[in-house]
């Protein structure tokens, strides 16, 4: 089972404890009235979406409407061929919304359509069309095949069957209750109610029911109920028989005419409530059109996401739009801002167009921020009310117009969006009949990297992206990295009083008091403070070695070895950290085969593995231990040997190269070990600067008299020196050993930082997209 389908199967089971349970149902279907029924609902998990003033009608569209937007939260979480089966049972919202336009073409009110985003199958070129014969025709050409007929009622049981057929073949363990809702159609519209059906939705019928077979030897006297004059068998042909049914008398053309889908209007009943035969009820169908409106809840409850260690799902999509609407489709794409647009051509090598020359006419020194213009703007008029920044949206908007594919009267624009807003996306352009079509990723290139959101992310992000971009298939470090740093920035900078200075001045930056800049990031310097203060409490330092705070550890100046060898332990357990998190990379990156031979990979890690066997075995006097050693460092040395010549191109150079490679790699692993040392040393030198200002202050202090107040200025002075000198000592050697011991073994490529297209835009019709899956850079 794949990673995505145990993703899906968890939000499933979450979606799945959020449904009202047997007790609670059985509770609703006891309310005393309807309004009490509707009470409660709506306080229930469907609550966000209905008001206890609305009737059933409104109160069955918000429930379908909950229903939907769920199974969309769940196509997200799924492999594509778990999409696929729920865009198959999503299509009765298809079916209602191919309805709503029906009577709209009929010149009926019509509720509006639900938002069906990546789970359409077709309905947004259904929704162009402006006839049913118009219908049908787009119907052909789509999944839902030709329903039989451009009738509405053929359009409408031709549908249902359709989608019967889908979700008994994309969903096997619902292909018993779609068998059985098909035999219930067919009873209800078919000839032996009265009705007919046209000849394609017979042989659906007769693909998802089947044919009676006759007994061995005999021929059928007539026909299944559902074929009888629907261009099956007639009863009363005189054809001769053959084996298992008769021969078909007339077939379409002789079908007995139904009932009009139109004719319920004259049934006494309104307009408004009047129901076609062939049309099952659908959610909000009596609702007045004075409350309608909130049938529809405008907001959603929020949802925690959770936060993976890789980069966010990336997927390939063709923007597909009419070629008239590629303004409105620019114009989406920009105010969602999660798409970033491929460019065939740099924007920086296009022509000028008439609105670059205009912006050249209207900016001043400064660039302007560009904004869009809902509709097509005139861009004299912008020019005359000096709007450089619409005639700047305009200039972006043109350069990627001019990246557009254009084929008869279809334009389509190909990139990368996040998975997560797929749903989102493909909604928005619904609207303009445009579409978001998911593509097979090209071979050899990876997808843009766009990190995942969240609060360590941002606090520690920039710590991985100043190095390089993660890999799309690597994992991002983020929060191993920043735990990492900020360890070893304690241990060069312990000092409870400086700690709890770094912590206040983190403090100050989230308030926004102070460096807003670096808002984002005031977790990090904060974590860095909290180490520095455990690490003070170690060494019993307070702004030196005041006294004020016991020795827990040990204090650097009187055991300096001690602390040594435990920099040096620390560093061979981050080391070990790296060599894990570039194995995995490895893994991701290229299988077994790259993880196996990579020096940043198992070739790498048992020579590291080897060397700490080494140094436990001359400690504990182990020879066995001492022996496994030497095995592991031979393999080691083999894979990495092999690896290293199959990158030099083989031969006898490059078996030298690859000899030479192998020194280096054994040479520069014991290096990157000694480096941690540098831990204890500026941790001994944070120590000494603070003894030394803390032994001048005392000498100063007991002298007495007006030295008593140079001795609180040398003690302020002193350490607001070795504060500020020893914190840019700290965090740059932190940095030293995160860059080039640690990242240089965590990662092999460099990726591509996303960029999504993101232009606001001033149309009030089409306001900007609130949320955005794609974490701040």
């Amino acid at each position: 089972m794949s990673a995505r389908w145990v993703a899906g199967s968890v939000r499933a089971q979450a979606l799945a404890r959020r449904r009202l349970d047997t007790e609670r149902v059985h509770t609703l279907a006891a309310s005393p009235s309807a309004a009490e029924a509707v009470r409660s609902l709506a306080a229930s998990q469907y609550g966000d979406r209905m008001h206890t003033d609305h009737d059933v009608a409104a109160v069955e569209r918000a429930v379908a409407e909950a229903l939907l937007w769920n199974l969309r939260v769940l196509a997200g979480w799924l492999p594509r061929e778990g999409a696929e089966a729920l865009r198959a049972l999503a299509g009765w919202f298809e079916i209602a919304n191919v309805d709503e336009h029906l009577r709209a073409l009929a010149g009926e009110p019509a509720d509006p359509p639900f938002r069906l985003g990546h789970l359409a199958t077709a309905w947004p070129q259904l929704a162009a069309a402006t006839s049913p014969s118009q219908l049908r025709a787009a119907l052909k050409v789509s999944p839902w095949h030709d329903p039989g007929g451009a009738d509405p009622c053929d359009i409408q049981v031709g549908m249902r069957l359709a989608w019967a057929e889908r979700v008994a073949s994309r969903a096997p363990a619902a292909a018993g209750w779609a068998r059985a809702a098909a035999a219930l159609l067919v009873a209800r519209e078919g000839p032996a109610s009265g009705g007919r059906l046209a000849a394609d939705a017979t042989a659906r019928v007769v693909r998802l029911l089947g044919r009676r077979r006759p007994a061995p030897g005999r021929c059928r006297s007539s026909p299944p109920p559902y074929l009888r004059g629907s261009g099956g068998c007639s009863t009363g042909s005189t054809a001769p028989p053959i084996c298992g049914r008769r021969r078909c008398a007339g077939g379409a053309g002789s079908l007995r005419k139904g009932r009009p889908c139109w004719a319920g209007a004259a049934s006494g009943r309104s307009r408004r409530s009047a129901r076609p035969r062939c049309w099952p009820p659908t959610p909000g169908w009596s609702v007045p059109r004075s409350r309608r409106r909130h049938a529809v809840a405008p907001g959603r409850r929020s949802m925690r996401w959770p936060e993976p260690a890789a980069p966010m799902a990336m997927t390939r999509v063709a923007l597909v739009v009419p070629r008239h609407a590629l303004r409105d489709l620019l114009v989406r794409v920009a105010g969602v801002g999660t798409v970033e647009i491929d460019q065939v051509t740099p924007l920086a090598d296009l022509p000028l167009g008439d609105a670059a020359r205009a912006v050249q006419r209207v900016a001043g020194r400064g660039q302007p921020s560009p904004v869009l213009s809902g509709a097509a703007p005139d861009l004299d008029a912008l020019v005359h009310a000096g709007r450089a920044d619409l005639l700047a949206g305009e200039v972006e908007l043109s350069g990627y117009a001019a990246q557009a594919v254009v084929r008869g009267r279809v334009a389509a624009l190909v990139g990368w969006t996040p998975t997560a807003g797929l749903p989102a996306l493909s909604a928005r352009l619904t609207e303009i009949g445009a579409a978001a079509v998911q593509l097979p990723p090209p071979r050899g290139v990876d997808p843009p990297t766009a990190p995942a959101a969240g609060r360590a992310r941002r606090a520690f992000g920039p710590l991985v992206d100043t190095y390089a971009t993660v890999p799309y298939r690597d994992v991002d470090p983020s929060l191993p990295a920043g735990i990492a740093y900020v360890v070893m920035f304690g241990v060069m900078f312990g000092d409870v009083g400086h700690g709890a200075l770094l912590i206040l001045l983190a403090l100050l930056v989230r308030s926004g008091r102070l460096l807003r800049a670096l808002r984002p990031h005031w977790l990090f310097v904060a974590a860095a403070g909290g180490c520095a203060t455990l690490f003070g409490l170690a060494y019993g330092e307070f702004f030196g070695p005041t006294g004020v705070v016991p020795v827990l550890w040990l204090a650097p100046m009187d055991d300096p070895v001690t602390l040594l060898l435990a920099a040096v332990g620390l560093g061979g357990v981050l080391l070990a950290g790296a060599f894990g998190l570039g194995i995995a990379n490895r893994l991701r990156e290229g299988g077994w085969a790259v993880a196996l031979y990579a020096p940043a990979g198992f070739a790498g890690a048992l020579l590291f593995v080897a060397a700490g066997l080494v140094v436990a075995a001359l400690y504990w006097h182990l020879l066995a231990l001492g022996v496994a050693a030497g095995a592991l460092a031979l393999l080691g040395a083999v894979l990495a040997f092999v690896g290293l010549r199959a990158g030099s191109g083989g031969g006898a150079a490059g078996t030298a190269q690859a000899a030479i490679e192998l020194f280096d790699l054994a040479v520069r692993l014991g290096a990157n070990i000694a480096s941690f040392a540098r831990l204890a040393a500026f941790g001994l030198t944070h120590a000494v600067l603070g003894w030394i200002v803390w032994e001048a202050t005392l000498a100063l202090w007991d002298r007495g008299g007006v030295l008593l107040a140079v001795a609180v200025v040398v003690f302020l002075v002193g350490n607001a020196f070795n504060f500020g000198l020893e914190a840019l000592v700290a965090g740059v050697q932190a940095l030293r050993l995160a860059y080039y011991e640690l990242f240089s073994r965590v990662f092999r490529l460099e990726g591509r930082p996303f960029r999504p297209w993101r232009v606001p835009t001033s149309s009030a019709d089409i306001p900007e997209e609130a949320a955005c899956p794609v974490s701040a850079r």
